[in-house]
């Protein structure tokens, strides 16, 4: 597994452009790095980090991979769909692992509670990247679904013909814990990663698949696979007891991919 290049915000990277020779943005990088890796290894899963959307769509570096021609243009950032396009005529595609950085307000550029509380975090979530694990990317000229095609979509199984689901590993969060909102923002984003069915709001679709990797978890949120051998952990807001084993999670990540039975 490779996470091919931390926060390209943090190094001015967007999705067209950067500061480098060259002047390649994350999409151009990406597939150069995505075509590197599968020659020298075609089953390695590959974690891609959302860019260039800062401050009216993504929470912080990291995160980033709207579509939506409409949050695109709201929030006047550059769409990933150059990137998605590009990646679904990859051989490797479905080695490809989306993966988001979110932080509360203590780190991250957002104080605000209409955004990093529920329901307006759990729509920004979704319109970044959450929208990708059932909804699904649909290239130029593909009909995006219907609204009845989404009602009874399954997670990890495109709501409509030629669009593309792709799994959500949640690579990095953290907190100062020197503020109320970074513990009620947390508590929220916890209910929408792993407690989905007892949302308060039947309307919202929180549907991605969150593998949050850290020094001291492994977690895994709602899919209809085999459950983890040891309780899921929730980063600091339980105590930390025994993980679940990497093989494991690593091979059920490998299962929603189509990599395994």
């Amino acid at each position: 597994m490779f996470d091919l290049l931390n926060e390209p915000d943090s190094r001015g990277i967007t999705w067209r452009s950067g500061p480098g020779k060259g002047g390649y943005g994350m999409d151009a990088l990406y597939e150069m790095a995505g075509d590197a890796v599968y020659a020298a290894s075609p089953t390695a899963l590959m974690l891609f980090e959302g860019t260039g959307q800062l401050g009216t769509v993504a929470m912080n570096w990291g995160d980033g991979f709207a579509t939506d021609p409409a949050v695109v243009a709201a929030g006047g950032v550059q769409s990933a769909a150059p990137f998605f396009e590009k990646m679904m005529t990859k051989p490797y595609v479905n080695n490809i692992v989306i993966s988001p950085h979110i932080y509360p307000p203590s780190v991250s550029t957002h104080n605000e509670p209409e955004v990093v509380l529920a329901p307006g975090l759990f729509s920004r979530l979704d319109a970044s990247f959450g929208y990708l694990t059932k909804r699904g990317f649909c290239p130029a000229g593909v009909a995006q679904p219907t609204p009845a095609q989404l009602a009874a979509a399954v997670p990890g199984v495109p709501a409509s013909p030629g669009c593309k689901t792709f799994p959500v590993v949640y690579g990095e969060t953290g907190s100062k814990f020197d503020r109320a909102l970074d513990v009620q923002m947390l508590d929220d984003f916890a209910k929408c990663v792993f407690f989905l069915k007892i949302l308060p709001s039947p309307s919202f679709k929180c549907h991605s698949l969150f593998l949050s990797l850290s020094s001291r978890s492994l977690s895994l949120s709602l899919f209809p696979l085999p459950p983890p051998p040891t309780p899921i952990q929730v980063h600091d807001l339980v105590d930390p007891g025994p993980q679940p084993d990497t093989q494991h999670v690593l091979v059920v990540l490998e299962r929603q991919l189509g990599r395994h039975g």
